[in-house]
């Protein structure tokens, strides 16, 4: 998790969860400035779990970047979230998002479900503990069961793009429409004008 220690980013969610993960095997890594609350229990659990949980309570840009491409999972638990850049950059760097249903975070996190085999991360039914729980358990049970199917989870998460390219094309085709609307109508209104 690469993110400021708020309470805006559920870091209340995931400090109940946690233990229960990295004592069923799997390791943790946070990077980020914040609540001294969160970083206190972040460093105690750190302390518990020595070697598998990494805490880093700083701003750190190469860190960040290392964290994105050498991770499996993206943890996002935000309570609220207007855009989220740390889901599209993990999705580039091929770590899966798991995320709330809020904000930017449900625009851009398309969930995988099991009978399809689309999506690109796992999003929680709702915003609290029990939820997130439940949706990270799916991703990890898919890491650990099915190594073919995350690996093209994988692959569609960084074949994403979310420059700019597509918006513009998009607003350059509506502005070309209304050009060509607003021509019709001034070649309509023309003749009214010189009665």
């Amino acid at each position: 998790m690469v993110s400021r220690l708020d309470p805006q980013k559920g870091f209340d969610i995931l400090l109940d969860i946690l233990d229960d993960f990295i004592g069923e095997g799997c390791q943790a890594v946070f990077l980020g400035m914040g609540s001294p609350v969160f970083q206190s229990a972040l460093r105690t659990l750190q302390r518990k779990y020595s070697g598998r949980v990494s805490v880093t309570t700083d701003f750190n840009e190469p860190l960040a970047h290392k964290i994105y491409g050498g991770v499996d999972l993206f943890l996002m638990p935000s309570r609220f979230e207007p855009c989220g850049l740390g889901q599209m950059i993990a999705l580039r760097y091929g770590a899966v998002p798991v995320v709330t249903p809020t904000g930017g975070l449900k625009d851009t996190v398309v969930p995988v479900t099991a009978d399809s085999g689309d999506g690109v991360g796992f999003v929680a039914d709702r915003v609290d503990t029990w939820a997130y729980r439940s949706a990270l358990q799916r991703a990890v049970r898919l890491f650990r069961e099915q190594p073919d199917a995350w690996r093209a989870l994988v692959q569609r998460g960084m074949a994403l793009s979310f420059d700019w390219k597509e918006s513009v094309r998009r607003y350059l085709d509506l502005y070309r429409f209304a050009q060509s609307k607003k021509r019709v109508e001034s070649f309509v209104e023309a003749p009214r004008k010189g009665r």
